[in-house]
């Protein structure tokens, strides 16, 4: 078969092959890349069948809290409390206390950062009026959003064999926490969050490692393998990314990272020279599959080697576990993810109502830090030339003469230097004259 022209003048650009490599994605479960604005798919493996969503199910809690605060049902300082069902939640979880009050503005930043699952029952009590009442309004608002593939039996994706969706579901759940709720967007994308002097960090490695990148959510539990609903803009180009089962939260990183290559366009778009018209998420469709379970891939058979098991949660994968090390190390050579400034710093949470003393001692200490830094900055090009004057001062009242004036003061002018002091009498002795003093003594 003959190469098309415009495919022969492709091949002649530098890094054609390696583009073409990287074009198409190591996903080995569904994905599917979605314009936000208009909801066309340019791209999709598998979008319509079922899979466990983990802890981008997080994305339907925050979804139902946004609805309650636009309805006044909540406010961002109302306080929630923390019920004895929450605290039992598995990690990961921050932690908080039977009784202990957290506000729902910073328990939604938990739930997207630290993606605690016990914060996630923290919301769902204190919006909804209890769990299951909260679980019902999430599949309603399922239904409402024709995410007709999904069935929620909680609100933070802990393991439930009747809790599945589809990526076609969580890509129309996304495109509408973008549509109807633009002023959170900021939420999506803090990098960290600092919980007294814990620092935690997103889950999500893209935030601040690939340009353009504005949210959303990562998941991990045995059966589902490594999810992720992410967000990205490009000038005004905005789109939404959902790969299922990746096989670490690097692999799903890359995957995605890939993923926005294409839907950008760039030389990483060569799918995109044979589309032709490209449906919309509506034209996707749902299939009655049941979903694909990787727990013995991604747990079981770890334990049976003797490694240490995935936690059952949304997690990074364990730094000091010799396979992650392995796979870190030896990852992909041609990697789309690279060290970006960062967005922000981290953003401070507290349980309670108030921020407490320490944590605002601690701001201020670092604002006068900041400041006294850049003071010592501008100031360093005048200190060596303040030194030589200050050493040139010493140097000279060295040089001066003491005189000896007694413990009391005296108004009297000093005698000029050159009058010296009126020499004591000699000690004389009875049969001894004084000897006579000796050169240079």
């Amino acid at each position: 078969m003959p190469v098309p022209p415009r495919i022969a003048r492709l091949a002649l650009i530098p890094g054609f092959l390696l583009a073409l490599a990287l074009a198409a994605p190591a996903a080995a479960g569904p994905y599917i890349v979605v314009e936000a604005d208009s909801g066309k798919v340019l791209a999709q493996h598998d979008a319509g069948r079922q899979w466990y969503p983990a802890s981008v199910t997080k994305l339907m809690t925050v979804y139902l809290t946004f609805r309650a605060l636009r309805a006044g049902k909540v406010k961002l300082d109302t306080p929630l409390t923390v019920s004895e069902t929450a605290h039992a939640q598995p990690p990961s979880k921050m932690g908080l206390q039977v009784g202990a009050q957290v506000t729902v503005d910073n328990a939604l930043k938990m739930l997207m950062v630290k993606s605690a699952n016990d914060v996630a029952v923290v919301l769902a009590e204190g919006v909804g009026g209890s769990l299951s009442a909260f679980v019902k309004a999430m599949n309603d608002a399922a239904d409402d959003l024709g995410m007709n593939g999904t069935q929620f039996r909680n609100p933070n994706g802990l393991p439930d064999e009747e809790q599945v969706t589809t990526a076609r579901d969580m890509a129309v759940l996304a495109r509408a926490l973008i549509r109807e709720y633009p002023e959170h967007e900021m939420l999506f994308r803090i990098p960290a969050i600092q919980y007294g002097r814990r620092v935690m960090r997103n889950h999500n490695r893209l935030i601040d490692r690939f340009p353009g990148i504005d949210g959303m959510k990562t998941g991990f539990i045995c059966s589902s393998g490594f999810n992720v609903v992410a967000t990205a803009k490009r000038g005004d180009k905005h789109l939404i990314v959902v790969v299922f089962g990746a096989r670490s939260s690097l692999s799903r990183a890359e995957d995605a990272a890939r993923l926005f290559e294409r839907g950008f366009g760039g030389p990483l778009a060569l799918a995109n020279l044979f589309a032709g018209e490209r449906p919309t998420l509506e034209q996707v469709a749902n299939v009655a599959v049941g979903p694909v379970d990787m727990r013995e891939e991604m747990c079981d058979r770890r334990r049976r080697r003797g490694k240490k098991p995935l936690v059952e949660t949304d997690l990074d994968e364990d730094a000091d576990d010799p396979e992650t090390k392995a796979l870190l190390n030896n990852g992909p050579k041609q990697t789309l993810l690279i060290d970006l400034p960062p967005s922000m710093p981290p953003i401070r949470v507290w349980a309670g109502l108030k921020q407490p003393a320490e944590t605002k001692a601690t701001e201020t200490r670092s604002r006068k830090t900041r400041v006294s830094r850049t003071k010592k900055t501008k100031a360093t090009a005048d200190v060596k030339p303040k030194a030589k004057a200050t050493e040139a001062k010493s140097t000279e009242a060295k040089a001066k003469p003491k005189t000896v004036t007694g413990k009391a003061k005296t108004k009297e002018s000093p005698k000029p230097a050159t009058t010296a002091p009126e020499p004591k009498p000699a000690p004389t002795r009875v049969s001894t004259p004084a000897p006579a003093p000796r050169p240079g003594g």
